[in-house]
């Protein structure tokens, strides 16, 4: 009996040591998902942001910009999450965002999202941000590697259909690698994303990112840059955000405003580290839409 008191006690020690030496977080699969059937799922809690008037003598503050509504995905049950920019809204802002910040760095990602913009929605000339991913947050003006999807208007035309583009700060404005085709987004139309990117080989332009849409690739570059020569504590990517820019940051002069409220829309959002080919939360995720203009 107290030979076999021992064995269980070492067995016990054994156990805890493999615990403490084994990683705390695993890379494998699903890190997060919102349906957005209610604010916060998924670690996104959507803010209500002070935003300026055009008029600059008051700011929209009064009621929250973000809500659950009935309009869910092509295929899906359930919500979806609006984002409202009130009429009047000053360019160069969003009047709500929310991000996940993971608690460790996440080295390569699939980010598979479904967006569309109101059938009244007003679009900004230069660009229409629809999402972030970034290092970490940096203060202004402070080294901030990051990059986003937009929807491009290149023009002065607020009726068209803007291209859908991935921009960066990391040394390069337009992330090229198009495959030969563009998707001119329309209102009203339901599209999913996935982002896949991973991060590169400190000194080596090896970086990837890929962009599909509606599940067909639309933009593939494997020769990035991410982090510079001296970002070797920056191991991989820890912040994914809806960041609904509307225009590019404002710069103090007055530029276009909302004639009229209007609405971006998301649903079924998942981030994980496999692919959607072998993940099955992303396979649950619905059809896409058969009305994707491709040019």
């Amino acid at each position: 009996m107290k030979i076999r008191r021992i064995q269980l006690r070492n067995y016990v020690s054994a156990l805890l040591w493999i615990t403490i030496l084994l990683p705390a977080i695993s890379y494998a699969g699903v890190i997060t998902e919102s349906h957005f059937d209610s604010n916060g799922e998924g670690g996104w809690d959507f803010s209500t942001e002070s935003v300026p008037n055009c008029s600059e003598s008051e700011n929209f503050t009064a009621s929250p910009h973000f809500s659950i509504i009935a309009d869910p995905a092509p295929g899906t049950s359930g919500k979806s999450g609006s984002i409202k920019f009130p009429k009047g809204m000053h360019d160069g802002y969003w009047s709500s965002s929310s991000d996940y910040t993971s608690g460790y760095d996440i080295p390569e990602f699939y980010w598979t999202f479904y967006w569309k913009a109101s059938p009244n929605y007003y679009w900004h000339n230069v660009d229409n941000k629809l999402v972030y991913i970034k290092f970490y947050e940096g203060s202004p003006g402070s080294y901030n590697p990051n990059f986003y999807l937009s929807a491009k208007a290149w023009a002065t035309e607020t009726s068209g259909s803007p291209r859908v583009v991935m921009q960066s700060n990391i040394g390069t404005y337009e992330v090229d690698g198009y495959q030969g085709y563009s998707v001119n987004t329309q209102r009203n139309t339901w599209y999913k994303f996935t982002i896949h990117a991973k991060m590169n080989t400190l000194g080596v332009s090896d970086g990837i990112i890929q962009v599909w849409i509606n599940d067909r690739l639309y933009l593939s570059n494997k020769g990035l840059k991410f982090r510079r020569d001296d970002n070797s504590k920056y191991t991989g990517f820890r912040i994914f955000e809806f960041g609904t820019i509307f225009g590019g940051y404002y710069q103090g002069t007055k530029g276009m405003c909302k004639p009229a409220d209007d609405y971006m829309i998301f649903d079924e959002s998942v981030l994980s580290t496999d692919p959607p080919s072998t993940n099955n939360d992303l396979l649950k995720q619905p059809s896409p839409p058969e009305n994707l203009k491709i040019n």
